[in-house]
């Protein structure tokens, strides 16, 4: 899931998403549409999962979501979360956009469907990426030295100018009485040494505008301090991304705890930067099974990582999910057809389900009759989490959301609504007016006592405490979270590809 931060709500509240910018980035992207390259080969590789075959299935609603729901197990959904952790392991760690990593993830996807007897085909798009030539520095020079520890203590944004920066540190609103505001204010660096480096705490505008504004000051280069609740986990700090092409000078994101440490006066400290911005190919990855009509019900995961771990819970969790239902599906009769489309670049910004929207003719935007997205249904300290109301582009999204809020009732599971915030691929298709609806378990949004009395967990604490890091690996994965949401996905391709009706 791409980055934002949330605020958790009791039951049937909206869970409005704060705008607080930390991957912003539909300026630095650039898409161009390309031609597909060959299939990747049928033979499944050494110790790749086998696809079971298609169960024997009833056609009938009822029966449909029954077999289906059956066939589709934790088992089974978890021997491509295992596969998916295994590529990470031999490809550095990761599955990011247009890696060997995420390559592979995208020849493994489609080898299972072809073995279930899918029509595989490729969407390829270039894309802008950022890629670290050697792991960034952060030390303090005085009055004591100090090495701090990349990815605990501090991390690199993506688009970060490289350099190497050796000076003293200035703080600009890192008090409590700020409340954070001052980095977000040009006034704020009045005064401000040329040459320093700024130290700024996150607040109520997007961080990039406040490198922009340490930057213009004269500031060599620019830490941001994260607060607790705005991506600051035990596990480690979340790596922001700049949104613009304007900033020139290194930028790092720190710790609560460290930068309250640095912010004392008299602290130099030295860092270095090395990363360069680059353009690459990857691709999605689409198999259709047709039904009785030429409509289709459109079905969606990231397959993509973010560079800093394996993304096992986001989002192995909803492709694994949809991966298993495809198998599940494959060779049954409905009278929709059902897309499956496995994304890349979602963590860049949406970039591959807005290319794939984009290019979509208005005949085969209106065969669409709903599309479904499943980012992180197996969250460790998960919530069951409805997507709620539109943006307002799709006149009436209530059909989508109510299947999924009468399917948990019906088996007295609580759920909560979480706003359409376009944060994850449905947003391109909310925007071209098609009707969306998704579940969602938790992000970095920290869990109230009142989410904690609906579904259990650990109040103040992340929904995943691993989101966007690298221990986000097949140990921070629940089960039960997977096997619920499991079925609801199930369950809800079953209905409206069997309905037809909304």
């Amino acid at each position: 899931m791409n980055q934002a931060t949330q605020q958790s709500t009791p039951r049937r509240r909206a869970l409005i998403i704060a705008g607080i910018a930390l991957a912003l980035i539909a300026g630095a992207i650039l898409v161009l549409a390309v031609t597909d390259d060959p299939p990747p080969s049928t033979s499944p590789p050494s110790g790749s999962p086998s696809p079971s075959p298609s169960p024997s299935v009833s056609t009938s609603p009822s029966g449909l979501t029954a077999r289906l729901q059956e066939a589709v197990t934790v088992d089974g959904v978890t021997r491509h979360l295992e596969e998916f952790q295994r590529i990470a392991d031999e490809n550095g760690g990761n599955r990011y956009t247009a890696t060997p990593g995420h390559e592979e993830s995208a020849a493994y996807v489609a080898r299972v469907l072809r073995n279930a007897g899918y029509e595989v085909s490729f969407d390829r798009f270039d894309v802008t990426v950022y890629e670290e030539n050697a792991p960034s520095v952060l030390q303090r020079r005085a009055p004591s030295r100090t090495f701090f520890e990349n990815s605990a203590d501090f991390t690199t944004f993506n688009f970060s100018p490289s350099g190497s920066v050796t000076g003293r540190l200035t703080s600009v609103g890192v008090t409590p009485e700020t409340d954070g505001l001052g980095g977000c204010e040009e006034s704020a660096f009045s005064g401000f040494p040329s040459g320093d480096i700024a130290l700024v705490q996150a607040g109520p505008c997007t961080l990039t505008d406040q490198v922009l504004n340490a930057q213009d000051a004269g500031a060599s280069a620019a830490l941001v301090m994260f607060t607790p609740e705005l991506a600051d986990t035990s596990a480690g700090v979340l790596r922001p991304t700049l949104a613009s092409s304007e900033v020139t000078v290194p930028a790092l994101a720190v710790s609560t705890k460290l930068g309250v440490e640095l912010a004392r006066s008299g602290t130099r400290v030295h860092l270095e930067v090395a990363g360069e911005i680059a353009e690459r190919s990857t691709r999605n990855v689409i198999a259709e099974q047709s039904g009785e009509t030429d409509d289709v019900v459109m079905v969606g995961a990231h397959l993509d990582s973010v560079p800093d771990g394996p993304g096992i819970n986001d989002n192995g969790s909803g492709s694994a999910s949809i991966l298993e239902l495809a198998v599940a599906l494959s060779g049954v009769e409905t009278r929709e057809g059902v897309r499956f489309a496995f994304w890349s670049a979602e963590e860049l910004g949406l970039i591959g389900s807005d290319h794939y929207v984009s290019e979509l003719s208005d005949a085969e935007r209106n065969r669409i009759t709903a599309y479904l997205n499943f980012d992180m249904v197996a969250s460790p300290n998960y919530m069951r989490l409805v997507y709620g109301d539109s943006l307002g582009n799709v006149d009436d999204p209530a059909a989508i959301k109510n299947l999924f809020l009468d399917y948990f009732a019906e088996r007295d599971l609580d759920t909560d609504l979480i706003d359409l915030s376009g944060r994850s691929d449905h947003g391109p298709f909310e925007r071209a007016g098609i009707p969306v609806g998704g579940l969602f378990t938790g992000a970095e949004m920290i869990k109230d006592r009142e989410a904690a009395r609906l579904f259990g967990g650990e109040p103040g604490r992340p929904g995943d405490p691993c989101y966007h890091l690298a221990c986000d690996d097949i140990e921070n994965i629940s089960e039960e979270s997977l096997d619920q949401l499991s079925d609801a996905i199930a369950f809800s391709v079953a209905t409206l590809a069997t309905s037809g009706e909304l």
